[in-house]
C-alpha cells in the first residue's frame, strides 16, 4: 500500500484543481483528509476499495442461543456421570 500524503489524489494522483471531471469543471476534494478528488472514477474506485475492505472482514462473532446453552450444560452433566462410573 502506498502512502498519499495530503493534497494527492490515492487513485489519479492529481493535486486538486490539476484534473477536469467529465462536465468540464476542476475537481475538489471529496474527503475531509485532501486524499480523494471528486473525479467519476477516483470516486468509483473509492467505492470499490471500500466494498473491497467490507468484504474482507470476517463475521462477527455469533452469540450463543438458549440452546447452545442448555447443550453445554447437558455436556457437562454427561461428563459427570461418566466420571462418577468410572471411579
Amino acid at each position: 500500500m502506498t502512502l498519499v500524503a495530503p493534497g494527492t489524489c490515492r487513485f489519479c494522483g492529481c493535486h486538486g484543481e490539476s484534473c477536469t471531471r467529465s462536465d468540464g469543471d476542476k475537481c475538489w476534494w471529496a474527503n475531509s483528509t485532501s486524499t480523494l478528488c471528486s473525479a467519476e472514477a477516483c470516486l468509483r474506485a473509492e467505492a470499490e476499495r471500500a466494498r473491497r475492505a467490507k468484504a474482507a472482514l470476517p463475521p462477527p462473532p455469533r452469540r450463543p442461543n438458549r440452546f447452545d446453552i442448555w447443550d453445554e450444560q447437558k455436556q457437562r452433566r454427561n461428563r459427570r456421570r461418566r466420571k462418577g462410573k468410572a471411579a
